[in-house]
Parts: C-alpha cells; structure tokens; sequence
C-alpha cells in the first residue's frame, strides 16, 4: 500500500517515566481464523521505514509480498480490536479509525462494506476486505493494519508491549526489511464470554524503585463487586515471571459506574509496588476473574515502564505499615541520611498518586522515634530514625500511601521508601457513652461520637428516658452536638480530631430510678442510627446549700 507519511516512528510517549496505556488487543479477524504477514515492517514494496502489516489468508507470501493467491482474502472479516469510536478513513483506500476507549488507536485500509461513524465494541465487524483491484489494495486482497499512540493519525507504533495482540508473538520493529513477512497470526486465545473488562490509564517508574499503575477492572457478571488485579513483571502470567497480587480494584470510579449501566464505582485500582530494579520494564498487567462465574483472566494491557535510578547517598528507609482509621491512615517505617546518619530526615506523605502527580502531599516531620533494629543493622546510623505517625483528611474508602525520606545532606534525590495502602472505614458512627450520673433532680450525660463518613464535623446526640427509641413510653431530649473538646479521641482517631465530646445535663423532675439510652444519630450516608449504650441512674433531690454559720 502506498500512503504519504510525515510521522515519526515513536514506541513510547509522555514524559520520563510515564507509559503511554493501550487496552488489550485481539486480532482483527475471526475467531479461529489464520492470516498471515505478505509485507512486514520496513516492506520493501510500500512500507519503508514504516512499522505497517499487510495481511492475507493466503499463506507462503513471506518472501514475495501479498501477490500470489491475490483474492484469497477478498470478503474476510475484519473486526475491531477493542471497544471505541470508529471513523471512516480516507475513502479511496476504504479506511477505518477505531480511536479506543482504553488509549491509542487502530487503522486498517481496503475494505469495504465499511461501519459507520460512531461507537464499536470489541470484535464488532468493521468492514470486509475489498476483491483484487478495489480501494486501491494495488492488485491483491489484503489489509492493511497500523497502530497509532494516540488519536488517528497521530504517532505511529509496533504491534509490540502494550500495543501488541493478544494471540501474537511481540512484534518489535528492528529496521530488518520486510520485518515478520510470513507470520502466522491465527485468534486462538480469545478472551470467554464473562471475563473482565477494564483498562490500564497510567503507569509510571519512580526513583527508589517503585511503580504505580492505575486504571480500572470489573467482571461484567458480578458489577457490584471488586475484581482482583495480578501484575507481572517481564513477562506473562506462567512465564516464571515474579508477580504482584495487588488486590482488590475497589477505588472509586464514578466514570465507570456511568460508562456501566448497573455497576458500582468501586472498579479502580491505584496502586503500585517497591523493588523493581532500575532500567526499562514491561508490565503485564491482569484483571483476575470473580470465581464462580463465567469468564477467564485477562489480560488487560502489556505497559512498558521505566523506572530511574537512585541517586548515591540518598536516604535508605522502608515504609513498614500503614493502617486504615477514621478519616486518616496511620503509617510506619523508619529512614535515615548515610551522608549525615545522626540527623533525624524529614517524612513525606502522597496519597493516592506519586510526588508529581498532582497528588496531595503532607509533611509528617521527622523520623525520630526509636527503633533499636535500625541501629543495629547500622550501627553508625544509631536507633533514633522511626516514624509512627497518620496521614490525615483522608476520604472514606481506600487509599494508597507514597512515602518519601527527604534527603538531608550531601548528594542524593528524595528516594520513595514505601508504597502502602489502608482504607479508611465508612458506615455508621462509633462513640461511647461514658456516664449517665444524677445531678439533683436532672440528669448529666457525656461521651463521644464520631462519623466516619463526617469525621471532622459534630454529630447530632438524642437521648431517651425510660426506653429505647421508639418506645411510646419514653420521652426524648435532643442533646445538640457533641463539640466538646477530646483529646483523648484525637489520640485515637487523629483524622477525626478533638471536637467530638459531648457533655450535657437534662431536667428530670421524677426522683428515683431511669434508664437512659443515647443514640448518635448519622450524618451522612451509608449507615445507621447508633446506640452508643444504656446506664441507669437514680435521680435525687437537688442539694439544697447551707449557708455559713
């Protein structure tokens, strides 16, 4: 095929350590069906210097292009790799642009019975491949296929790491004429009805050996519920690749919930994961189906990644632990300066997104607490460089923890230490109630509440007399809201803060015995009404003050 071009080869775009992310590709054809390259990369008839394929069913045309057996695919199906937006493109040559959902986009020339503008899902016909003599295919029935890193037109790439077809081997681009001419490609891996669909957005190495991905997953059987995300390095699932189980998807994705009719948000993952050596990477990255349901694993993008060195005399460290709590997550490891050991390094905090995502940072101060193993595998470092400490403001859900040791002295980089993650409870209130006592002819009750859902706002305290809410013959007081300053339940939940005591005294004009039952009440959804506790107490007649003699 012969076609003007004036763009650069490009394999990876985006800035030092961002992936470009295309979704997971099957072969254009019909399931079983077996094509075979007759012009490769660099062809020597229309495609120098291009990363382009020709393609027909007619084997044996490795070594003389696609002439021979010229309408042997002539009517062949050709379908669409993966969910999109197709276009028609360039008429004469009976073009089709499919811009994909999941990144990238995909062209295939000289069909006919071409689909219309608008979207297509995975493996939905785009056309069929035009007789010998038609949209210009130059004399022989053939498709014509290129792979392009962003929109149509943009940027061409190799069928190769993320943008390679699932069934196919990873057609790199080496500059060797006619590169892969006489390749087999036959859709014999198909991904089973049922299975996970989903998508890689992002995935960046980062300095200290780190990665993190992000994207979402779910099984079209089970909307409602996380799929679980594997991820492997250098290599496919049962390759002897090391893997990653990353865990559940279950980050809030509103965008998908929409784009799923039926489905919940919790479908995104954002995550990521330590020890990665430095250098150019590829990941193969997984949505593990639900079991007990239709479908199979699958491979929802290879991602090429590259992850920086560090730099000699930044601060060794490890992020330890991190624990979910009301509106924060705790954290844990320890870190020090080699070039300056005895100073105490400053601590930062990301969540949900590396340093230079946009990602909010905090400061946690300074790596000071004990932590005799650390001066004992370093001696000279002594044991004064822990951290114990908690992101606050956190959201209900979960949340992944970028840790950093800023460098203190001397050469270095602010080397990641940690990648945690911890999630944070929603639902209804906790508290306590934690005395009901009498006040002469009045009743005086403290405790505290908080809800996680409102975790820094005052919650709203009834209280019954005499019966559990509900009880016809119990009367309620609303107590206002418990903003009574509590250390001791900032201590406890430090995203909640101090404000969340309550401290009130209601008139009771019986004498004698009553139970009280102190409710607080939810703030924000999910959750329920909580009944904090029940205590008896028995009413007396006020003091009456005795004057001085």
């Amino acid at each position: 095929m012969l076609l003007t071009v004036s763009l650069l080869l490009g394999a990876l775009v985006g800035g030092a350590g961002v992936a470009q992310a295309y979704p997971s590709m099957m072969l254009p054809f019909a399931a079983g069906q077996t094509w075979y390259v007759c012009q490769g990369y660099n062809g020597s008839i229309s495609h120098p210097g291009q990363p382009w394929l020709d393609v027909t069913t007619y084997p044996g045309r490795g070594s003389s292009g696609c002439y021979g057996g010229e309408n042997a695919a002539a009517g062949g199906q050709i379908v669409s790799p993966a969910d999109g937006t197709a276009t028609t493109w360039d008429a004469a040559h009976g073009g089709v642009c499919v811009t994909f959902d999941g990144g990238g986009s995909f062209i295939v020339y000289h069909l006919l019975n071409r689909v219309g503008n608008g979207r297509v899902t995975r493996g939905q016909q785009l056309g069929t491949v035009a007789p010998a003599g038609q949209a210009l295919n130059g004399g022989y029935a053939h498709a014509h296929l290129e792979m392009h890193s962003g929109g149509c037109g943009s940027a061409m790439v190799p069928f190769s790491g993320g943008a390679r077809f699932e069934c196919a081997p990873d057609m790199t681009y080496s500059g060797q004429v006619n590169q892969w001419a006489g390749q087999a490609l036959t859709r014999n891996c198909g991904v089973a009805p049922g299975s996970p669909i989903g998508h890689v957005d992002d995935v960046r190495g980062l300095t200290g050996g780190g990665v993190w991905i992000r994207g979402w997953v779910m099984d079209p059987d089970v909307k409602t519920q996380p799929t679980s995300l594997h991820v492997y390095l250098d290599g496919p699932a049962g390759s002897g690749a090391p893997g990653k189980n990353l865990g559940l998807a279950n980050f809030d994705r509103p965008d998908v919930a929409a784009a799923y009719p039926g489905s919940s948000a919790d479908h995104g993952f954002n995550s990521g994961f330590m020890g990665v050596a430095p250098g150019n990477h590829t990941l193969y990255v997984y949505g593990i189906n639900v079991d007990g349901t239709g479908g199979s694993n699958v491979l929802l993008g290879q991602v090429a990644v590259s992850v920086p060195g560090t730099a000699a005399g930044s601060p060794l460290g490890n992020g330890d632990a991190a624990t979910g709590a009301i509106a924060a997550s705790k954290v844990a490891g320890w870190a020090f300066d080699p070039d300056t050991p005895q100073t105490a390094v400053e601590i930062h905090a990301y969540v949900d997104g590396a340093a230079g995502t946009g990602a909010r940072g905090v400061s946690l101060g300074r790596a000071s607490t004990s932590r005799p193993d650390v001066a004992k595998a370093y001696p000279a470092a002594g044991p004064n460089h822990g951290f114990d400490t908690a992101v606050t403001g956190l959201s209900p859900g979960p949340h992944t923890i970028f840790l950093y040791a800023i460098n203190a002295a001397g050469g270095g980089e602010n080397p990641l230490i940690g990648i945690l993650t911890a999630t944070s409870p929603s639902g209804s209130p906790v508290g306590h109630l934690d005395a009901v006592s009498d006040a002469g002819a009045a009743i005086r009750i403290t405790g505290w509440a908080v809800d996680p859902d409102l975790a820094t706002k005052g919650l709203e305290i009834h209280a019954y007399v005499n019966g559990p809410a509900g009880d016809s013959k119990a009367r309620g007081v609303n107590l206002g809201y418990a903003t009574v300053s509590r250390p001791d339940v900032a201590t406890v939940h430090p995203g909640a803060g101090p404000a969340h005591g309550f401290d009130v005294t209601i008139k009771e004009p019986a004498l004698g015995a009553h139970v009280v039952y102190v409710y607080a009440i939810d703030a924000k959804a999910p959750g329920n009404n909580v009944l904090l506790g029940s205590k008896t107490v028995t009413v007396t007649e006020p003091k009456v003050p005795v004057a001085p003699p």
